[in-house]
């Protein structure tokens, strides 16, 4: 074996005989028969979960291909995006979405997906907060937990209700 440094700084040694180091064997890799792939895989397998960092790489890959395959297009994307900004608009609800999705034939589209995709685009989370009727506040922090607006003295909620349903 013979020592060469890299350009990091660090020694790197030549290996110059047919000798695994690692497991004090010789080495005999023309014993293996190409044809039998299995077996290839296997040795390959082997070699492969020795080093991490490469099985992360490789796992990372095969996530990108995975997503890739389950592409859902820019066109389809856009598509979605603008039902999405209706569905916003009209408040409707998901089960109607879905099945406008159905009837317009949009491959690969889903509100649930749609949400993935604006989630990692805008990392921002939609809270809604209920307000007062004549908009004088809105009922957060210290005020959460009223029932009254302290203001006008409107009520939080429809009085004709049951549940608590916001004005």
């Amino acid at each position: 074996m013979s020592s060469m440094p890299s350009p990091s700084g660090l020694t790197l040694f030549q290996d110059n005989d047919d000798y695994d180091h690692i497991s004090n064997e010789p080495t005999n890799i023309n014993n293996i028969n190409p044809d039998s792939s299995d077996e290839v895989n296997n040795i390959i397998s082997e070699e492969l979960s020795d080093n991490k960092e490469l099985m992360e790489l490789l796992e990372v890959q095969e996530k990108s291909e995975k997503e890739n395959e389950e592409n859902i297009g820019l066109e389809n994307l856009i598509k979605g995006l603008k039902l999405f900004q209706i569905k916003d608009k009209h408040n409707m609800s998901e089960a109607a979405f879905n099945e406008i999705l159905k009837v317009l034939e949009i491959p690969n589209i889903t509100l649930y997906k749609l949400e993935k995709y604006l989630e990692n685009l805008v990392p921002l989370k939609l809270t809604l907060i209920d307000c007062c009727i004549n908009t004088c506040i809105a009922f957060t922090d210290n005020l959460a937990n009223k029932n009254i607006c302290p203001r006008c003295k409107e009520s939080r909620y429809k009085s004709d209700k049951l549940s608590k349903v916001p004005q």
